[in-house]
């Protein structure tokens, strides 16, 4: 009698775990189903990411053209007429040549566009013209050190488009 219980034990024992071997499986199953499932919408995801990044650098870029042509034209403009030596008339071509406003040009706003066409600026005034920096800043309402530093900067973004100016010593 003892052997006939022992095993009826050990059949009930086996079947549960049976059950829970086969619910275990259905379980693994169902989550490799879903690590499969996430690993396709990651897959996705990076695949959006990444023809975005194209479109926003092929953007970049004919922004970049476009402020190249523009600067250009304001270069063609400038050796044209050398007589440009007051700030107002700088600030109206580049704002011009650039298609930004006073009002841009004169805000706290620091977009690369903007800031790049207030570096030209500043350049060119201290080149063409016999104000000093603070007189400068004080017009666009900025301290010296950021004309200055704007003077300097605009030849090296100029050379790294290609173009070369001569730096200023003053």
């Amino acid at each position: 009698m003892f052997v006939a219980e022992y095993r009826n034990t050990m059949r009930n024992a086996k079947s549960k775990f049976r059950e829970r071997d086969n619910r275990q499986t259905v379980r693994l199953a169902e989550l490799r189903r879903i690590q499969a499932a996430q690993r396709l919408a990651i897959q996705e995801q990076n695949r959006i990411l990444e023809e975005t990044i194209k479109a926003q650098k092929a953007e970049i870029r004919r922004v970049i053209q476009q402020g190249n042509a523009a600067l250009a034209r304001f270069h063609q403009a400038a050796l044209m007429d050398q007589h440009c030596n007051t700030l107002e008339d700088i600030v109206r071509r580049i704002c011009r040549a650039t298609g930004i406003t006073l009002t841009d040009i004169r805000s706290g706003r620091r977009s690369r566009h903007i800031a790049f066409a207030r570096q030209a600026i500043f350049y060119w005034a201290c080149r063409t013209t016999r104000r000093s920096l603070p007189e400068i800043g004080r017009y666009f309402e900025r301290d010296h050190t950021t004309v200055l530093h704007g003077k300097r900067e605009y030849p090296k973004k100029r050379a790294l488009m290609g173009r070369h100016l001569r730096s200023l010593d003053r």
